[in-house]
Parts: C-alpha cells; sequence; structure tokens
C-alpha cells in the first residue's frame, strides 16, 4: 500500500479499505520517526485523503496478515495470505472474535485498528513464501500477549485461545 494508490482509489471513487504497516517504514519510507500509517492518518486529519487504515499492524519479518482482494472472503484471505508469507497451506476454522480498540499511534493520533481472529491449522509447506521478508515464529499466548503492540490483540488472542480449549475439550478440534 502506499499514498499514490490511496489517491488514486479516492479520485476514482473506489471504496478502499486496508491495513497498513508500521514496519513499511523500514521498507523505503525516508523518515521512520514518521511511520506509512501516521503519514495516512495525518492526511485524512487535513482533509486531503479521506480513507484511513481500516487497522494496523507491526509489520517486518514476523506479521503475517494483510488485505483483502476485491471479493474474496476472509477465509480465502487468510489461507492467501499465510501461502504468501510462510509458504503454508492453512485450514480455516473458527471465527474466535473480533477485536478492536480506540488507541493512539506513535505520534499520539487517535486511530482505530479493528482485527478478526480466527483459529486456523498450520498445515504443510507447499510452496516457497513469496514474500521474502516474513518468518513463521511460535510464540506462548502469554509471551505475544507481553509483547504484542495493541491491546486488543492481545485481548483477542486470549479469546481464541479459550475458543481453542473449549473446542479441544468437546473434542470438535
Amino acid at each position: 500500500m502506499n499514498l499514490a494508490v490511496v489517491a488514486a482509489c479516492q479520485a476514482m471513487e473506489v471504496r478502499l479499505v486496508y491495513i497498513s504497516s508500521v514496519g513499511s517504514s523500514t521498507y523505503g519510507a525516508n523518515n521512520p520517526e514518521l511511520t506509512f500509517p501516521e503519514m495516512v492518518h495525518r492526511l485524512v486529519e487535513d482533509g486531503l485523503l479521506e480513507t484511513d487504515s481500516a487497522a494496523v499492524t507491526l509489520g517486518g519479518g514476523s506479521d503475517v496478515g494483510g488485505g483483502m482482494e476485491p471479493g474474496e472472503s476472509e477465509g480465502d484471505c487468510i489461507r492467501r495470505e499465510a501461502l504468501e508469507e510462510t509458504g503454508r497451506a492453512v485450514t480455516v476454522r473458527e471465527k474466535a472474535c473480533v477485536g478492536e480498540e480506540y488507541t493512539t499511534d506513535l505520534s499520539g493520533n487517535p486511530y482505530h485498528p479493528t482485527g478478526h481472529v480466527y483459529l486456523a491449522e498450520l498445515g504443510e509447506k507447499t510452496a516457497e513464501p513469496s514474500e521474502k521478508d516474513h518468518r513463521l515464529v511460535w510464540l506462548s499466548v502469554e509471551e505475544f500477549q507481553k509483547t504484542t503492540f495493541l491491546r486488543y490483540q492481545a485481548w483477542a488472542m486470549g479469546a481464541a485461545w479459550e475458543l481453542y480449549k473449549k473446542l479441544q475439550k468437546e473434542k470438535k478440534l
């Protein structure tokens, strides 16, 4: 995602929903103190752009996820992103929750990220990842909750873990 795409969608009156990455500042931005999500948010606040990020991720080497393609379901998006970023197939299971948070970005500007969280089974490696800057890292639920960028993500991981344990107990997974 870049500013030109956001501006072009606005000029063409295309409804744009996108997730931006704080880590994108590592790959091409010239001011690491002003991340891409912050740039867009400021332009929205100033009335120069209409569409802010629907969500913001940390990005970089350990972030799996991305934006939905037109007409793509949430499940199809998860399968595609997992394959692109890890080279592995996934089986998408139950939707655990939708998490959201009213917070501020690193510059103190307000934003409202939202995330849809699913249980999924990681399958076999079927391809080489097409996005080489990603790597799959396993963390315990507790470690994830301590290190995640947003509070709602920690809450959502807890909700997903509780659903997983419940379904395991009921022998539905």
